[in-house]
């Protein structure tokens, strides 16, 4: 069986900020998915199943933004 190429495109953007002597802020942003591709699983073989060639789930998982703080001293 074939499937459709994976594509998923994950991408982190990152602020570090000083804030007094060596303390520093650090801003981080996680997107996951980033474009919200749907990659669908293998279809149902069986070709005697109602199913037959139906992807009955979704393999890859939807959009995710993650915010992250942190602060070093």
């Amino acid at each position: 069986i074939r499937m459709p190429p994976w594509m998923n495109e994950d991408f982190s953007l990152i602020k570090d900020t000083p804030i007094y002597g060596n303390v520093l802020f650090e801003m981080k942003f996680d997107i996951l998915n980033a474009f919200n591709r749907h990659m669908f699983g293998v279809p149902d073989t069986n070709p005697a199943g109602y199913l037959f060639g139906v992807p009955t789930y979704q393999a890859n998982e939807p959009r995710a933004i993650q915010v992250t703080g942190r602060i070093s001293f």
